[in-house]
């Protein structure tokens, strides 16, 4: 591969998609400078080198300041050459002026993620192109250099979860300890808060008709009306599972460690803010705990 596919000049209209959004995927580095800087034409030549030696580890993105002069003026620069680091959407490293290679490569290393994120990365792609098992496999490698690859772990979860067939509950607790090692505050963690409801929606608690039979029964038996809320939620009929889950709360809040108010919220992260039913029953479940 030539040394343009990882070098890129950019406008200033290109930069939010070809460097904000693209760093999610892989690092960018950005280097401002100007046909009439002559530490520019040093730097840049420099830095070419190294995208083509890097060969895709990151992009090298090069804009002219007499182009993008509101770019520059938003990144604070003020003296060229100087070169950012981009990398999940935000700039983590700076150099101005003309660095020496070495200053260069450790600029560079510093922010390419390592190995692991790389497999988690390809085991995505295997995921998403339908080859679950290599995918699977590249996952665990990932996690195998680092254990706590958030990419990897993330992964690893949703292949789990989605599994066909229908991932036994062993499989699913295994799954959730998966998303819990995320670290707070990562890109992954609100995606992995959404995977998690999906999960502890999906476990099994008992037969649905049986469960109804026992609470004609006994309506007042909060176990069998929590089970059967967490069984019909399970079997994607929301509604019905939300009013059982309310009424457990209507009668004793605190029954079963607050059990029926976390599944309530998971089915609300599961259905979206906007959802009707979310809407209408946190406004419910508000009037319960808040009155």
């Amino acid at each position: 591969m030539t040394i343009e596919s990882w070098v890129e000049s950019l406008t200033e209209d290109q930069f939010p998609d070809l460097v904000i959004t693209r760093s999610h995927n892989i690092p960018i580095v950005v280097d401002f400078w100007a046909p009439w800087c002559g530490p520019c034409r040093t730097l840049g030549p420099l830095l070419e080198k190294l995208a083509n030696e890097f060969s895709g580890k990151f992009i090298l993105a090069k804009v002219n300041v007499d182009e993008a002069q509101d770019l520059a003026q938003q990144y604070k620069v003020q003296s060229i050459p100087t070169i950012l680091g981009f990398w999940q959407g935000k700039p983590l490293k700076e150099a101005v002026g003309a660095q020496p290679e070495t200053i260069l490569r450790e600029f560079i290393s510093d922010l390419i993620p390592g190995k692991a994120w790389f497999l988690a990365r390809e085991a995505k792609e295997l995921a998403d192109s339908g080859h679950l098992n290599a995918a699977e496999e590249a996952f665990r490698k990932s996690l195998g250099e680092n254990p706590n690859e958030p990419s990897a772990l993330l992964g690893l979860a949703k292949l789990i979860s989605e599994s066909e067939p229908e991932a036994k509950d062993e499989k699913l607790s295994a799954a959730l300890e998966l998303l819990e090692r995320i670290p707070f505050g990562t890109p992954e963690q609100k995606d992995a808060e959404r995977v998690a409801a999906i999960i502890r929606t999906k476990a099994s608690v008992g037969d649905t008709q049986q469960l109804k039979n026992a609470l004609r029964e006994n309506p007042k038996d909060l176990q069998v009306r929590l089970d059967l809320g967490l069984a019909l939620a399970s079997e994607k009929h929301y509604q019905e599972a939300l009013e059982n889950l309310l009424e457990v709360i209507r009668q004793n809040r605190l029954f079963s460690e607050e059990a029926a108010r976390k599944r309530m919220l998971d089915i609300f992260e599961l259905l979206g803010p906007n959802h009707e039913l979310t809407e209408h029953f946190r406004k419910e479940l508000a009037r319960l705990l808040f009155r």
